[in-house]
């Protein structure tokens, strides 16, 4: 009895370890929309049977990140342009939700993260580390949400993120966009740092807003990466 619980126990350690690192693969854009995922190769890799490798993919397809059909095979879901477009709306009014309370909010330790991942961030633009910059864009955006103190909607951020983030990563392949969008991550976090909260809700929707753009605009020019 014992051994059949701890059985069990390690296929859900693997299967969530699994899970993680294809959810991860998917939102730093190393698995973009369309792409197909090999259950075979995904067991070699983690030395896994087939089982623990579907039961996770089934719970990211149940998650929204994987299309799982039974011709075509499995792959990496394609949002369409219209889904796209709703997840910024609601992302940009969000966000800018969350940066007015991280402005009322924010303490010192909030605002010294804020600025680490801000210098992070200015390092990777000047070098332009598209990696690094996406690193550090989300390390900055995790510490806003942090000092708002509303795990409410972080959640919500978070799932509206999840069908957009793949392709909102493509953004900062325009050029100019990482040097852009640091200027704007800049402003934010006075904004917050100086308590203003109209000033930190108005930077923030510019800034979701024009990287939606710089979005939207690369992938009308590649159909291929989204649902027609």
């Amino acid at each position: 009895m014992k051994r059949e619980a701890s059985t069990e126990c390690g296929q859900t350690s693997l299967q969530e370890r699994i899970r993680s690192q294809i959810e991860s693969d998917i939102l730093g854009g190393r698995r973009p929309p369309g792409s197909t995922i090999d259950e075979k190769d995904v067991a070699a890799a983690f030395n896994a049977s087939r089982t623990p490798v579907r039961e996770a993919l089934i719970a990211l397809s149940a998650r929204g990140l994987v299309t799982i059909a039974a011709r075509s095979g499995i792959y990496v879901r394609k949002a369409s342009m219209a889904e796209l477009v709703s997840a910024l709306e609601a992302i940009c009014e969000l966000e800018a939700v969350v940066a007015g309370l991280a402005a009322k909010r924010a303490t010192k330790s909030d605002i010294d993260r804020m600025r680490l991942a801000l210098a992070e961030g200015g390092q990777a633009a000047e070098m332009q580390d598209i990696q690094g910059y996406r690193d550090a864009n989300t390390r900055l955006h995790e510490a806003i949400h942090q000092a708002a103190g509303n795990a409410v909607l972080a959640d919500h951020i978070r799932n509206s993120r999840s069908l957009l983030v793949a392709y909102r990563y493509r953004s900062f392949e325009v050029p100019g966009r990482l040097n852009i969008s640091h200027d704007e991550h800049s402003q934010i976090v006075h904004a917050i740092e100086q308590g203003e909260t109209s000033l930190a809700q108005s930077c923030m929707r510019v800034h979701i807003s024009r990287g939606g753009d710089a979005m939207i605009a690369l992938l009308r020019s590649s159909t291929d990466a989204l649902d027609q």
